[in-house]
């Protein structure tokens, strides 16, 4: 599938998407457009890691006006103290002041729009594994913490919480997020479930079909 080819529409979905601060790629935006466009109505998308909205605002642009719904869940807190975090790399943090309570009232506002669409789930997927039912989500978008540790600990609890046929997949698959690569290599990819995975063409974002 090649991103690079957007129609008009997408073309002015980018542009929206990227008045939100975060980090993805145009191609990103439209890869992950599309995982939400095929999914079937009255499904279910877990966002693990939502920051400031950017990738929910991607998901929301399929999903505004269906039954689908979006669940977000982020820790919402240590964005400011962390000394290479998204908070700090991000282009448009200058929008915000830096602060927790900025980040998220931040995404609150950002994701308005669909707030009928939307679930916010304010803390961590390990916080949060007792609580979320198994086989029940359609769609896992993975994109917290970045270490080894953490990368495996919320795929472990999205494993669980996929539905059989699930797509789970994430972000930062690249040279610099080299943790990340060797927890989904080592830990999804190698899954005796997954029947097919995939790293998108042109974006670092990692893709398994769960059986």
């Amino acid at each position: 599938m090649d991103f690079e080819i957007v129609s008009d529409l997408e073309k002015q979905i980018i542009e929206e998407i990227n008045k939100i601060g975060g980090h993805l790629l145009d191609t990103e935006i439209i890869a992950l457009l599309r995982l939400a466009e095929s999914l079937p109505d009255n499904s279910r998308i877990l966002e693990i890691g939502s920051y400031r909205g950017k990738s929910a605002n991607v998901f929301g642009k399929s999903i505004k006006g269906t039954n689908t719904i979006l669940y977000c869940l982020d820790i919402w807190k240590d964005y400011s103290t962390q000394p290479t975090g998204p908070l700090q790399s991000d282009e448009l943090g200058h929008q915000i002041a830096q602060s927790d309570i900025s980040v998220l009232n931040d995404f609150i506002k950002n994701t308005d729009w669909f707030s009928e669409n939307i679930r916010v789930l304010k803390g961590s997927s390990q916080e949060f594994s007792e609580i979320l039912p198994e086989n029940f989500f359609d769609l896992i978008f993975i994109d917290a913490a970045h270490d080894y540790e953490n990368v495996c600990k919320d795929a472990a609890i999205a494993i669980k919480s996929l539905k059989p046929g699930g797509i789970l997949c994430g972000h930062d698959y690249h040279s610099g997020g080299t943790e990340v690569k060797k927890a989904v290599d080592e830990f999804i990819f190698e899954h005796p479930d997954v029947k097919s995975s995939a790293i998108l063409p042109k974006t670092s974002i990692w893709l398994a079909l769960f059986n």
